[in-house]
């Protein structure tokens, strides 16, 4: 797919081409199918562009089409963000019912799985939707000759939108499910690489393994912050952290925030 960096060519042609923003891309593979990707901290002012991508971009394919929604890579939705898709589903309600026929929703789970099932519920959807946790079966379910493919194709174009390589993304999702063991060794014997090599191209992306870990402790600690109520100390020990101090001096040097500060912006 081509990347267009022009909106209203985008609107008037946009089959086989994708555009971006801050932590979202949109992109239509096909005249059948269109996708919507998100990752990152989503709020109102980061998806302010979507506002742009007004439903006449569908005008040029088959009517109605399939879509997806993938939403794996998100880490939080704060108010203003839920508004901007509460405000552009109403608005557009019309529009969109006869341009959409499924939309297929792909979440990581938790707390952002539980707003991604409850979004439509609060709303009405305009088009049939489903919430999936596999984006494999919500692609089938939407009846795509190739969801592996169009998988793969999807993100590949978010790898080079973020400049996230799939080693990158396999250590991240490596080190959160295992930050109680999180070491080099454990890391490269889960990744089928010799530490040597993982060393070197993660050098190459601009970080390290120390990083790396930092990150995902800082990732999964903003998580539990806003999807839990539990005291700091626990988050702590959850995450490795060996004592609260700790925990604190690390989140604010990643985030610009205390863990407190972070719980109460998110809630």
């Amino acid at each position: 797919m081509d990347w267009s960096g022009d909106l209203e060519y985008f609107l008037e042609a946009p089959i086989g081409k994708y555009i971006t923003g801050p932590s979202w891309l949109f992109a239509y593979p096909t005249a059948k199918f269109s996708a919507l990707v998100f990752w990152g901290r989503l709020s109102g002012e980061s998806l302010e562009g979507t506002l742009n991508i007004h439903p006449r971009v569908h005008s040029g394919a088959s009517r109605p089409h399939v879509a997806l929604l993938d939403a794996r890579r998100v880490e939080h939705v704060d108010e203003g963000g839920f508004a901007i898709g509460v405000n552009y589903v109403r608005t557009h309600r019309e529009s969109l019912s006869s341009s959409i026929s499924q939309l297929a929703i792909v979440h990581s789970g938790g707390m952002l799985g539980s707003v991604a099932a409850g979004f439509f519920r609060l709303i009405g959807a305009p088009y049939q939707a489903e919430v999936f946790t596999d984006p494999v079966e919500a692609l089938r379910w939407i009846a795509l000759d190739d969801p592996q493919g169009t998988l793969a194709a999807l993100d590949a174009l978010y790898t080079s939108t973020t400049g996230t390589t799939e080693l990158l993304r396999d250590l991240r999702a490596h080190l959160e499910k295992n930050l109680d063991d999180a070491s080099l060794a454990g890391a490269t014997r889960a990744l089928g690489i010799s530490e040597r090599s993982l060393q070197r191209r993660l050098a190459e992306s601009g970080t390290s393994f120390q990083k790396e870990v930092v990150g995902a402790r800082v990732r999964m600690a903003g998580r539990a912050l806003v999807e839990s109520s539990k005291p700091l100390s626990q988050i702590a020990f959850d995450v490795g952290c060996a004592s609260v101090q700790h925990f604190s001096t690390m989140f604010r040097k990643v985030t610009g925030m205390t863990p407190m500060q972070w719980r109460k912006r998110g809630t």
